[in-house]
Order: C-alpha cells, then structure tokens, then sequence
C-alpha cells in the first residue's frame, strides 16, 4: 500500500482556486483569502453561476468587502435586490452571503403603521381608507386616529371624518380597472396580503421564515416576483403622487368613489339575501 493522501489544506484549496481563474486575483484579496479558501471557493462559484460575464471585474473589486459589494450590485441590477448592507461594502465575510439568499425585502414593519403621521401626505390620506389594523389585529394602538390629525392639516376636516377604513376583500372587488387600482396595491401591502415575497415579508419576520437558498429555480422565481413587486411599488407611487398633486378635490374624488361602490355593494348584498330568504 503506498503512503496515505495528505490532507487537502486552505492553501492547496486555495492554489485549486487560483488555477480555475481566467486572471489573477489583486494582491489584497489573497491575503483576505489565505484562512477562509473553502468559502472563498463557494464565492467564485456563485459569480460564475450567475454572473460568469463579469468574474474578472468582481473577482478583481478588491478586499473581500469589495468584492461583494461588486457581486451585489451587479446581481441585483440582473435579478433582484440582496440586502443593502453588501452592497455598501460591510460584509466581513462570505459566509452571510452563501449561506442563503440574502433578500432585499420591502414589508411593512410594526414601527412603520406608527409613523404614517409623519409620511408623505398621498400616504396618510390614503392610508385612512384601509382597514389594516383589522386585517393585521393592531386596533386599539391609536394608529388611525393619529392619521386623521395629520390628515386633517392636509385636507378639510368634514372630509377626513367621512372616511371609511375598507376591508382589503371590498377593495379588491371595486378597485380594479378604474383610475384609484393604485390605491389596491398600496392596500394589499399595508395588510401584508400581496402574495409576493418582497412585499409581504418584513426584517423582524425574515428569521422565521424559511430562508431562500441559493439555487437557479429559486433565483428565477424570485427574479419575477421581484419585477411584480416592481410594478406594484409604480403603481403605488403614481397613485399617491396623483393624491398629491391636488389632495382636496382629489381625495375628494376617491373617498366619493368608494362610497358609491361600497354602498352599491351593500344593495347587491343585501338584495341577494333576501331573495334566499324569500
């Protein structure tokens, strides 16, 4: 029998790397490398899974941090957004980033239903005509009567107390294919009930969830849901842009809106229960 293989070590890893590379790496990533090969090896394949164009580019950025923040960028204008924290250049290590997906996700958090008094103006008088606090169980923290004092700084009073907070389900029925379908999106995401990943899930959810890992379906899947939570965001910003462009008669205009199709709601509702009951 001949003499036992030695033991592959970070260096001999790290030589295997350096081999498989079209060009040499900068002097100061190696140095970064020299005690982490193996995760170093993981990093080279994600760029040439999914970014193979740009390997030299990412894998020349610079120190490990600068690497990264080269690889986020570049993913993130191919495919979906990774937590912005990579992209600034803070990423000590590769291990974060190969470990799952790191995503990027836009949820509303608790924090953020507090502080619509302090939003844009299209948000506050659009928010008063969302039920969120019923659909996510919030009622009792004042959030809605805070937004009518800053609504009110906004538009007449009279107006604001006219104001109903709609269920998403009603909303869903009356909204679609007129000119206030903004204010669906706009509502789906307050209730967290968009069905899309980047919009429903928030950072103080995110360690709950499953995390997403690294692989081409995932990534393609995620890819489109990325582009739907896009145009839900537009769509939601020209909504409230047009709120804004003249809150009075516009807000005006929506808050008659939904009530003539809430009330004909009801009568519809109403005329069909009585002739089951007839």
């Amino acid at each position: 029998m001949g003499a036992p293989e030695a033991q592959r070590g970070p260096l001999a890893a790290l030589a295997e790397t350096l081999r498989g590379m079209a060009g040499p790496p900068r002097l100061s990533a190696l140095i970064d490398q020299l005690g982490d090969a193996e995760l170093y090896q993981g990093f080279v394949d994600l760029v040439r899974d999914y970014l193979p164009d740009l390997e030299q580019d990412i894998l020349q950025a610079g120190v490990l941090a600068q690497m990264v923040a080269a690889f986020a960028r570049a993913f993130g204008e191919r495919y979906f957004p990774l937590h912005g924290s990579f992209e600034a250049g803070m990423a000590e290590g590769f291990y974060d980033l190969l470990s799952h997906i790191p995503v990027e996700v836009h949820g509303w958090e608790d924090d953020d239903y507090h502080e619509i008094p302090g939003m844009r103006a299209g948000l506050i008088l659009a928010s008063l005509l969302v039920d969120f606090e019923g659909a996510l169980g919030l009622g009792g923290e004042g959030i809605r009567i805070t937004a009518m004092e800053a609504a009110a700084k906004l538009v007449p009073l009279e107006l604001v107390q006219r104001t109903t907070a709609y269920p998403l389900d009603l909303l869903r029925v009356v909204l679609p294919g007129s000119r206030n379908a903004g204010l669906l999106a706009l509502a789906q995401a307050m209730c967290h009930d968009t069905g899309n990943f980047f919009l429903d899930v928030t950072y103080e959810e995110f360690p709950y969830y499953e995390a997403p890992e690294w692989d081409r379906e995932t990534v393609e899947a995620l890819t489109e849901q990325w582009r739907e939570a896009d145009e839900a965001e537009k769509r939601t910003g020209e909504f409230i842009e047009w709120l804004e462009a003249s809150p009075g008669p516009n807000f005006t205009e929506l808050v008659d809106f939904l009530e003539r199709r809430a009330d004909g709601r009801a009568e519809v509702g109403a005329a069909g229960r009585d002739a089951a009951t007839a």
